[in-house]
């Protein structure tokens, strides 16, 4: 997709050591553990007709993963070696219904990331391309959020991301790969579990071209129409949100919905917003970014009875969040939980203490609730 549309970021054991061939450093020197530092060898630099900067990770000799919406229907991609050469790799067609795909390409000789079989639960790291310098380097460290189970749910973290850190990778301490880095922003960041490559690869080959296709047309068409949806001004026509639902549902991906969601959310089409949120919730429940954007659209809404459950799953995971203790002090006012208003403020006092005063009086005043939609 392109780079306005976003703010992306998006099994095997060997020794890591730096080749020629392998990818360029952004860090002469690497101040985190080594085996941090030395995964930035397994990690290069790759762009495409539809995408022009983002990351792949290594994880065989000559093959790479990456994230499919930064190839969408495409079958080859360019990926930068350690000495400036550009080499050509081929897009392994795929049914894999989430955001990955695999890369065959001549990587000349050089490190494959190990793959974390304990189930660190972090810090993690993100080892990613860096757009400004055109290679690869170690990002600071952030800690896990949550990880449902089941297919198709994400690793939620924050550790730091930015753009161009998209198909790179998520490390734990010791440098081994828990997750290919999907999406991130405002220190709620997603990864595909490193898990799910042994999926992945099951449904990837030749004999799956066509699936391969219609998967990257889809995200395509959804890029398109989330697109237009940003150039609306006003009211989202019907038209548009029949076509913009169609096309996101069509990826299967919930981070598309989500885009889709948000933007029916801008334009005025709430309860398309609310019906595509609950959908991308229905396939990864405990999705961080998606339950509070999910949380904006009840709340223009003013259906604070709602919002309570959802604010109050959230707050352990992101209490710093300032909009969200605004939601927890409102909705728990207005939604019949004085508790929850009563901790909002409490999270005020300790993590924006110059909004405290402000939020207490709003809670000890006689506001009656806006009236519901």
């Amino acid at each position: 997709m392109k780079l306005n549309l976003r703010l992306v970021f998006a099994l095997l054991v060997s020794t890591v050591t730096a080749t020629a061939s392998g990818p360029l450093f952004a860090q002469a020197d690497c101040s985190y553990a080594d085996g941090v530092c030395n995964m930035r060898a397994s990690v290069f630099v790759i762009s495409t007709d539809y995408f022009p900067f983002g990351s792949a990770v290594r994880i065989g000799p000559s093959l790479l993963v990456t994230n499919r919406h930064l190839v969408v229907d495409l079958e080859t991609i360019e990926i930068t070696l350690g000495d400036g050469r550009k080499v050509t790799g081929n897009i392994v067609p795929t049914s894999y219904p989430g955001d990955l795909v695999l890369i065959e390409a001549d990587l000349g000789d050089g490190p494959v990331a190990t793959i974390d079989t304990d189930s660190d639960q972090g810090p993690y790291q993100t080892v990613g391309a860096e757009l400004a310098t055109n290679q690869v380097r170690v990002y600071p460290a952030g800690m896990r959020l949550v990880q449902g189970q089941g297919t198709g749910v994400r690793l939620h973290h924050q550790a730091f991301s930015q753009p161009g850190n998209s198909g790179g990778a998520l490390v734990d301490h010791e440098g081994e790969l828990v997750a290919i880095v999907a999406s991130g922003g405002q220190g709620m960041n997603e990864a595909v579990p490193a898990t799910e490559l042994v999926r992945l690869q099951s449904m990837s080959g030749p004999e799956y071209s066509d699936q391969s296709r219609r998967i990257g047309l889809a995200y395509r068409g959804c890029d398109q129409m989330v697109d237009e949806a940003r150039g609306i001004r006003g009211t989202m026509s019907l038209e548009v949100q029949a076509d913009l639902q169609q096309a996101c549902l069509a990826t299967g991906n919930r981070q598309m919905i989500d885009f889709a969601a948000t933007e029916a959310g801008r334009h005025g089409a709430y309860e398309l917003s609310v019906e595509l949120f609950e959908m991308a919730l229905e396939m990864d429940p405990d999705a961080v970014k998606t339950r509070l954007s999910y949380l904006v659209t009840l709340h223009l809404l003013s259906r604070y009875r709602q919002e309570v459950p959802i604010i109050r799953a959230l707050l352990p995971l992101i209490p710093e969040d300032p909009q969200l203790q605004r939601f927890a002090i409102q909705a728990g006012k207005w939604g019949g939980d004085p508790e929850l208003a009563t901790l909002g403020v409490e999270l005020v006092r300790a993590h924006n203490p110059q909004m405290a005063e402000a939020a207490q009086r709003f809670l000890d005043a006689d506001i009656p609730a806006p009236p519901s939609r």
